[in-house]
This record gives structure tokens, sequence and C-alpha cells, in this order.
């Protein structure tokens, strides 16, 4: 049984996911998720200008999420892309 993790702070929740990412990095299909991922998060966008999601706050505020959780995963992603491109320079 898995211990539970809490009281993290922001940043040390960003450093475990981006921990876990190091070893799917490379794995094409952890790369088709992450475009998956982006095109989820512009068909959320396009949602946000429907007329029916735009005049229902509900639905805006649903879609508002839905966007920020999209963009979370992806951030988290390129944040680890660059730490490595970093990580590389300096090495070089």
């Amino acid at each position: 049984m898995k211990k539970r993790i809490s009281l993290l702070t922001a940043k040390e929740k960003s450093d475990k996911l981006q921990a876990a990412m190091y070893r799917l990095v490379g794995n094409d299909a952890f790369q088709e998720f992450i475009d998956q991922v982006r095109e989820l998060q512009r068909n959320a966008i396009l949602d946000m200008i429907n007329d029916t999601v735009a005049r229902d706050e509900r639905l805006s505020l649903a879609a508002i999420g839905e966007i920020r959780a999209y963009e979370t995963i992806a951030g988290l992603y390129e944040d680890f892309v660059q730490r490595n491109v970093e990580r590389s320079d300096e090495q070089s």
C-alpha cells in the first residue's frame, strides 16, 4: 500500500512530477500524450468562444478550469524540458 503524501508545497509537487517525467521523456507514447493535451487545450479555448458557453457562467467557469488543467500539465512538461536543456548546456 502506498503511503499518502500530503502537505507539499507547489514547488515540491512540481519537482515530484518532473522527477517522474524524467523516465518518460523521449518516449513516443508520452510525446503523443503531451500533443493530445495541447490539442484538448486548443479545443477548450475554442469552446470558450462558443455562444452557449459564453452566456452560461457555470459552463464558462468549467471551461476555464479545463484550460488551466491542460496548461498546468503542458507547463510542467515544458519546464522539465527547459531545465534539461539548461543542464545539457551547462555540461557542454
